[in-house]
Order: C-alpha cells, then structure tokens, then sequence
C-alpha cells in the first residue's frame, strides 16, 4: 500500500511519532477533513530534517500543519504525509532585548515577556507564515530562523520593513521580537479564525455578508456567524464539500448585490475523492 515504507522509515527514527490513516478533522481548527495517508509529528529539528529526508526518499508529497493554522481538507483527505511540528517547536525565552517565541507557539505565550497587541492574537508564528500574514509584523523589529533542506536560515528585518514570504518547503522555526513598537505604528491583527474571505483592498469581507444580510445564513451543519461576520462556524458534522457550496453561494451574491468579489482565504487541500 503506498505510504507504507515511509512509515516503516519514520517509525525508526528518533522524535518522531507517527500514525497511517489519521483523521484531520481533529487537527484543524473547523474540525473537517478525511484521513492523511501518514501523520508525523515532530519532536524537534533533527527529528524534522530526517522527516523531510525520509520523504524525498520515498518520493511522497508532504505539507506542514500548524496548530490553529485556518486550513480545510477535503472529505477524501491527503494522499501524502502532514507533518505537525511537535515540543521543540514551542516555547518562549526571554533575550537581552525582546523574546523568542517558537513557530509552533501561541502568541499569547508572549505576554509574561512583552507588552505588546500580537500577544492577544490566536494562532502561532507557523500559521501566520503559511497564510502569509507575514506582513501584519511590519512594525516590529524581528529575526526570523527558518529551515531550508537542512540549513537553518535567519533573517533580519528592522520595524518598517517587511519579512519575505517562505515557500511552502521553507519552515519557520522561531521568530526574535523586539520589545517596543515603532513611534505611531499600529499593528493590526491577523482575520479572526474560521474567517472565510477576504476581499478587495480597502473592503471589509465581514462588512459585505451584513450588508448583503448574509450572517446566520446555515448551509447543513455550517453556518455563518453572526457575533463575527465573516467567520463560519461548524454546528454539527460539517464536510468539506458542503462549506465550498456555502462559500460558493455567499461569493456569488455578495458579487451580485454588491458588486464586490470576494475570495476564499481559507485554502482547501487534498483529494476531490
């Protein structure tokens, strides 16, 4: 059965453990999504290089889940191996100037360290990188570790500039924050969890669906919220096909009532079946 030898191949490494056939819908913040063919989670670094190694080995696709990164996969699931960084990943620390934060680490994990707003976002370093909301850290001050094959890469970038995006194959390990904001510079948080589109520049996506008097509308057991416009919520055994025709729907009226495009911020991945 494909998939077995690198699971044979993972099994025998240090820091790693991993499982066949694992259900993502417990891994993902909506909670929807069939099985990935293999699951791994990560202990540390070397645990991570070896990992990625093993898969180039076995020539099978692979993808990095965050904990609370907004991602949905399909009913059928992932025919490939889902990488979850583990213990090593986490964690805070406390520098000369600022802390360190892990990729795989809350924001709120900060607030004993630094007084600043990302300490009250949801979400980690790893998801805001892999939605490519780097740019929300414009203001700070910060140095960026990220593994790349098996180097470890740091770049630096002073408050005003902004971080590049990585590639998927590029892996954030830890971010450095400086400890102050610069003068007048207001950071603005990353969407709230669950929230379904973005929109034009200057659009507020949350601000179409009241306009439109789309909020509470409920496709099956998904449903629009209303005390968060924008973000969907799962009220019962949710699949994924079924929130791609709610999203598909509330696209095409907003488009029609409002003349406004709206797109899918949340990427769906995986197999149609």
């Amino acid at each position: 059965m494909p998939g077995d030898a690198l699971i044979r191949r993972l099994a025998a490494l240090s820091g790693v453990s991993v499982r066949s056939q694992e259900p993502l819908s417990g891994h993902t913040p909506l909670r929807v999504g069939g099985p990935a063919r293999v699951w791994a989670v990560v202990r540390d670094i070397d645990a991570l290089k070896n990992t990625l190694t093993a898969s180039r080995a076995e020539k099978t696709r692979w993808r990095v889940v965050w904990p609370m990164e907004d991602v949905i996969f399909r009913d059928a699931g992932y025919n490939g191996l889902i990488i979850r960084p583990g213990r090593g990943f986490e964690g805070v620390a406390a520098l000369e100037s600022g802390a360190r934060i892990g990729a795989a680490s809350p924001w709120a994990a900060l607030s004993s360290l630094l007084k600043l707003p990302i300490t009250r976002w949801s979400g980690t370093v790893g998801a805001l990188f892999a939605q490519d909301e780097q740019a929300r850290l414009t203001g700070l001050g910060v140095t960026l570790r990220y593994l790349k094959g098996r180097r470890i890469i740091e770049v630096r970038s002073e408050p005003g500039e902004g971080l590049p995006a990585l590639k998927p194959s590029e892996i954030p390990i830890s971010l450095s924050i400086d400890p102050t904001l610069t003068t007048r510079r207001r950071i603005t948080a990353p969407p709230r969890p669950g929230q379904l589109f973005t929109a034009p520049r200057g659009t507020n996506p949350g601000e179409q669906l009241v306009q439109t008097g789309l909020t509470g509308t409920r496709l099956r057991d998904w449903r629009l919220s209303e005390t968060e416009p924008g973000c969907v919520v799962q009220i019962g055994h949710g699949t994924c096909r079924d929130v791609e025709l709610l999203a598909k729907g509330v696209v095409e009226r907003v488009q029609r009532a409002r003349g406004v495009e709206l797109s899918l911020r949340i990427p769906v991945i995986g197999a149609r079946s």
